[in-house]
C-alpha cells in the first residue's frame, strides 16, 4: 500500500498490474509511463507493455501486495488497482477473489474500485456478494461511454456507487432510460481534467453542468483539478504564462501546466469542491 496524492482516496493498493486500452480516456494512461519506468527494474513490472510502450494486455499477481497487513486504525480509503483495471477480461476471477477475501477481512477501511469494464464487473457481482465497505465506479469520459457503463453500475448494490468523469473529454447529461439520476442511483461524482504531456482540454461548461446537477441532486462533488488547460479569464486573472491554446465553442483554454497553476488547479469558479459520500 501507498501513499497518494490522488484527491479522492488515502492510499493505493494495487494486487494487480498491467491493462489494455478500452476506449478514448485510456489514450494517455499514466500507469504504463509508470510501468515503463520501473520495467527493467522490478519483476513485477515486466512483460506487460509491447516494443512501443503500450500495454499488451498481460497482467501480472502482485503476490507481495496480497500478503500487506492493513493497519487496525485509522480507516482509510484504499484505492484497489490504479495499475490496472480490476476487472480487465484477463484477470481470472480465482485472482478477484483472493483480493475480495482480503476486503471482507478488513471492514474497518472502505476499498474504492474503479473500472471502464462495467459489463465484467456487473458479472462478476451477480454472483458474488458486495460487501459493505466495498464502493464500485465507472469512468465516464463522455457521453458514449457513461451510457455504456452506467446501465450495469446501476444494477449493482453497492454501498457506494460512484462515477468518475477523468479524463472528461466530453459533455455529459446525467440520465439512464429517459431519466434524469438522483442520489439514490449515484452517491457521488469525481470531474477532473487530463495530465500528463499530450494532455486534452477540459472544457469549463462541461465541468460546472455537472456540479450543477450534483448540487441539485444533493450529491457529493469532487473536482479533483483542470489538469495542464485552463480556462483563459482564469490564465488572465492570474498572470499565467500559457504555451497553447485551443478554442471550444465559447471558450478559450490555455496550455499552463499543473506546477505552474498550483492552487489553481483545484478551484472551480473560485472555490474548492471536495466532498464524498458520509
Amino acid at each position: 500500500m501507498n501513499k497518494t496524492k490522488i484527491e479522492w482516496t488515502d492510499s493505493t493498493w494495487n494486487p494487480i498490474i498491467g491493462c489494455s486500452p478500452i476506449s478514448t480516456g485510456c489514450a494517455n494512461c499514466y500507469a504504463k509511463n509508470m510501468v515503463r519506468r520501473f520495467e527493467g527494474k522490478l519483476e513485477i513490472y515486466k512483460n506487460l507493455l509491447r516494443p512501443n510502450g503500450h500495454w499488451n494486455g498481460n497482467v501480472n499477481l502482485n503476490n507481495n501486495q496480497l500478503l500487506k497487513k492493513f493497519p487496525k486504525k485509522p480507516s482509510q480509503k484504499y484505492f484497489v488497482g490504479s495499475m490496472t483495471d480490476m476487472f480487465h477480461e484477463n484477470i481470472p476471477v480465482e485472482w478477484l477473489e483472493k483480493v475480495f477475501d482480503i476486503v471482507k477481512n478488513n471492514p474497518q477501511h472502505v476499498f474504492q474500485f474503479l473500472t471502464k469494464r462495467a459489463d465484467r464487473m456487473f458479472d462478476y457481482f451477480s454472483n458474488h456478494d458486495v460487501h459493505q465497505n466495498v464502493w464500485l465506479g465507472i469512468t465516464a469520459e463522455n457521453q458514449k461511454n457513461l451510457d455504456e457503463r452506467l446501465r450495469y453500475l446501476i444494477k449493482i448494490a453497492a454501498s457506494v456507487r460512484f462515477i468518475s468523469a477523468e479524463p472528461l473529454l466530453g459533455e455529459i447529461d446525467f440520465r439512464y432510460t429517459g431519466q434524469l439520476l438522483s442520489n439514490k442511483d449515484i452517491n457521488w461524482v469525481i470531474v477532473g481534467g487530463e495530465t500528463q504531456a499530450k494532455a486534452r482540454p477540459m472544457n469549463p461548461l462541461w465541468v460546472r453542468k455537472i456540479r450543477d446537477w450534483c448540487n441539485d441532486e444533493e450529491i457529493p462533488f469532487l473536482f479533483k483539478g483542470w489538469g495542464e488547460w485552463l480556462p483563459e479569464e482564469a490564465i488572465n486573472e492570474n498572470k499565467f504564462n500559457a504555451k497553447d491554446w485551443v478554442f471550444d465553442g465559447e471558450c478559450k483554454m490555455g496550455r499552463v501546466g499543473k506546477k505552474q497553476m498550483g492552487e489553481q488547479n483545484q478551484l472551480l469558479d473560485g472555490e474548492k469542491h471536495l466532498y464524498f459520500p458520509k
